[in-house]
């Protein structure tokens, strides 16, 4: 009798954790990333913590972090619509009959495609801003009540206390390697875009340094979002060839700094097998998109310290 209850227990218990799943699974995403920033700014969080108290410290942070990505989403908007403009004056200028039907046809099936998918992305705009919005208040909570949740997780694991504190210690190690390496790759793609600048000739060398090692925190595109535009930008001025290098080299360098820097130096760094952390950036991708490529390794690290105090008990 007792054992019919412990499985009905088990069940319900296991039934309540996957319907908890997947009412959260939409905004998996948004919750990890907030985890991550939440660790990132834990340093500053807990110095602030020392002049103000604990809630005021994370509120100040959350809406420091919303006024940095509104002022990020504003003037991405702005270019983006002026860089349309100005696409579209380029493409008023040609003279589409001196290139045959073939070209006509493919220009109109292109704006076609354009628009369909402009009209496809309107339709996650409400997922888009409910997502943001779960982001900022689990940033928040994240930040205020950290070292409880912390706590919490590892009281949880089932292990003892010697163990907890080994695990515990290796993920936070495997975390601190993985700011250390985004800080690398952001200073490392500033300079080298810094530098094609300066060789190209184009103005703005210091500035493009600093946003290509900002947008290097974002995955799979990152500094791509700075080569793209101000490429087309140039266009009427510097001309297609230093057009063509510009992005060409953007798209090389955020290609070899993503998908072969970044895994081999995380591996060595927390002294992982280039290929966990391979399956763990492609894998990421896989399922996560391109925001895979920063929690897959962080997941399967994680899995990794519990896998070795697990072969340890």
């Amino acid at each position: 009798m007792d054992l019919k209850k412990s499985q009905v227990r088990l069940g319900f218990i296991v039934a309540m954790l996957a319907i908890a799943f997947l009412i959260v699974k939409p905004f998996l995403i948004s919750i990890m990333l907030s985890a991550i920033i939440a660790y990132l700014l834990w340093p500053l969080h807990r110095r602030l913590k020392k002049v103000v108290n604990e809630y005021t410290s994370a509120l100040l942070l959350t809406i420091i972090s919303v006024s940095i990505l509104g002022i990020a989403v504003y003037y991405g908007i702005n270019l983006l619509l002026e860089e349309s403009a100005n696409f579209y004056l380029v493409l008023s200028k040609l003279n589409l009959q001196y290139l045959g039907p073939t070209a006509q046809d493919l220009g109109r099936m292109f704006t076609t495609k354009l628009i369909n998918s402009i009209s496809e992305q309107i339709k996650t705009v409400a997922h888009f801003f409910i997502s943001l919005m779960i982001f900022l208040v689990s940033l928040f909570y994240f930040l205020k009540e950290g070292d409880n949740i912390f706590e919490k997780v590892s009281k949880a694991l089932p292990f003892e206390k010697e163990h907890r504190e080994k695990i515990v210690k290796n993920i936070t190690q495997y975390l601190d390697e993985f700011v250390h390496v985004q800080i690398v790759i952001g200073i490392i793609e500033g300079i080298l875009a810094a530098v094609v600048f300066y060789i190209l000739g184009l103005p703005y060398v210091l500035l493009a340094g600093v946003a290509a090692g900002i947008l290097s925190i974002i995955p799979g595109l990152g500094p791509a979002l700075m080569y793209i535009p101000v490429g087309i930008f140039m266009y009427s001025t510097y001309g297609l060839q230093t057009t063509a290098i510009l992005i060409a080299y953007g798209l090389i360098v955020g290609f070899v700094m993503d998908y072969v820097f970044r895994p081999v130096f995380y591996g060595k760094r927390v002294k992982l097998h280039p290929l966990i952390t391979f399956l763990g950036i492609f894998g990421g991708i896989e399922m996560f998109g391109f925001i895979g490529i920063i929690i897959g390794p962080i997941i399967l690290s994680i899995a990794l310290a519990l896998f070795k105090e697990l072969n340890i008990e």
